[in-house]
């Protein structure tokens, strides 16, 4: 069933890519003249780990949305099979098999967006569970082995993501437990500078561009909108966030699911959770295996409040990371036959449910929430190929699905927002003859009353939702309205 519902994601409008999504495949496209990125395109975060297998998949595939998904949909089953292999850890081998289901069947937000190609959001909680395993081997064995997987699963970590630190509390924990630490004296002599090693290995994309840019890994926060104070953040968690994550209120929109009922719903998962929580106490204190999932719940909130931009988070990015944790706790709580298939029978109904409402609410005209930030741009670019352009202007979200969808044929740059690829935009730029694409609605009106105060004359076609928009002169960003540039 998990592999039947990603499928009808991916050829449903729930499997449009965004702009985001696609300039993973424009990275891995343009490795060969550039060399390999260590962020992610205009920025000084976001580990590229996920690059290079994504480029391999599309010589192997062909260019497609799906090819493009490929290396993520392999990452979506390692991580079932990793929290049944945590699970196995410390809990029964019937439960331990739940947890990795679980993870398999849902819920809906971590299914539609786990399937993106992102680059550091599915990779994370890979490296995260194998952290975890990790952890576990340490504290069992000690070996030196051990300590170099984590040392260089962390570094890889901290590179990819700083979301890593959700995952990082409860392996540091777990890997102290166990046998006494006076005990475990010559083994840590070796051991902590191995994994230090380890760590700076893995992390050394980050390490390099952090001394190169004089710091700015360190300062992404600057450059995003404060969200709320700790306090409101951290109650925003258990409100909004983990509601979301778990299914029980709506992507994008965070309406609860069935109202009433979903909320009453959440409440008793929530109470399944403490009662589990509650029985992992004895472990959790020791710091054991039992207390990996517990201790990575428990920490969640306090780190996820810590993002000053966290409520800011529609399609739930930022609680992605809590499924695996819940997952296990969850199948903790879960001794027999007959609950375990109630609880996938209710994991699967809620998927359901709940990529049902993404559906209904992307599809809805004029959208904010549309999937892809934008519909079918098939009919703007059969427009410009039969006007042999090449170069154009589109907001962001239309300007990189261009350049994807027609594999670079038409390179279009961003009119608003980030400007990812300088190439892309001196090509625009420098086109004597350019276009512009944008949503057939408010921004045409605005665009072409800005070309109007200009003494710009255009030629207009409609191209489904968008029209194309051909200037009797290059018009640069600029010299309209910020209206005109953005959807």
């Amino acid at each position: 069933m998990g592999a039947g519902l990603r499928l009808a994601i991916l050829l449903s409008p729930l499997g449009r890519p965004d702009a985001d999504e696609v300039i993973t495949a424009l990275m891995a496209r343009n490795i060969v003249n550039d060399g390999y990125p260590v962020f992610f395109w205009g920025q000084h975060y976001g580990g590229t780990l996920e690059v290079l297998p994504v480029l391999v998949s599309l010589e192997v595939f062909g260019w497609s949305v799906a090819a493009m998904r490929i290396p993520t949909l392999v990452l979506v089953v390692v991580n079932a099979l990793l929290v049944w292999r945590l699970g196995r850890r410390w809990l029964t081998e019937r439960q331990a098999q739940l947890a990795g289901l679980l993870v398999w069947l849902g819920p809906p937000a971590a299914m539609w967006f786990g399937l993106h190609a992102q680059l550091f959001y599915t990779p994370t909680v890979t490296l995260g569970l194998v952290l975890g395993l990790a952890a576990h081997r340490v504290r069992a064995n000690g070996r030196v082995r051990d300590y170099a997987l984590g040392g260089l699963t962390l570094g890889l970590g901290i590179w990819t993501s700083s979301s890593i630190a959700h995952f990082l509390l409860p392996a540091a924990l777990v890997a102290l437990g166990g046998r006494r630490l006076r005990t475990r004296g010559r083994e840590l002599l070796v051991g902590a500078p191995v994994a230090a090693v380890a760590v700076v290995v893995g992390a050394w994309p980050f390490i390099s561009d952090y001394l190169e840019s004089g710091g700015e890994p360190l300062r992404v926060a600057v450059d995003f909108a404060t969200t709320g104070t700790y306090p409101s953040r951290f109650g925003f968690f258990f409100v909004e966030g983990l509601p979301g994550a778990l299914g029980f209120r709506a992507v994008y929109t965070h309406d609860w699911i069935a109202g009433l009922l979903g909320v009453l719903a959440y409440l008793a998962v929530l109470g399944v959770i403490g009662w589990s929580l509650h029985r992992s106490w004895p472990g959790l204190r020791r710091f054991t295996a039992v207390g990996w999932a517990a201790i990575g719940f428990v920490a969640y909130p306090f780190v996820y409040a810590a993002v000053p931009f966290v409520m800011d988070d529609g399609n739930l990015r930022y609680t992605f990371f809590v499924v695996p944790f819940v997952a296990l706790i969850l199948a903790r709580a879960i001794d027999t036959q007959r609950g375990a298939a109630i609880a996938l029978a209710l994991t699967l109904f809620v998927s359901l449910v709940g990529l049902q409402r993404l559906y209904v609410i992307s599809e809805v005209e004029d959208n904010q929430y549309r999937v892809g930030g934008v519909g079918d741009l098939s009919a703007a670019i059969a427009v410009l190929e039969r006007e042999g352009i090449d170069a154009v202007y589109g907001d962001y979200w239309v300007a990189y699905r261009l350049t994807f969808e027609t594999e670079e044929r038409i390179i279009a740059a961003s009119s608003a927002g980030i400007q990812r690829y300088d190439p892309y935009s001196r090509h625009v730029r420098g086109s004597d003859r350019s276009a512009w694409v944008v949503d057939d609605g408010r921004q045409l009106d605005e665009l072409l009353a800005g070309l109007a105060e200009l003494g710009v004359t255009a030629e207009v076609t409609e191209a489904g939702e968008m029209a194309v928009v051909i200037p009797d002169r290059p018009v640069d960003p600029l010299e309209v309205p910020d209206e005109a540039r953005r959807r």
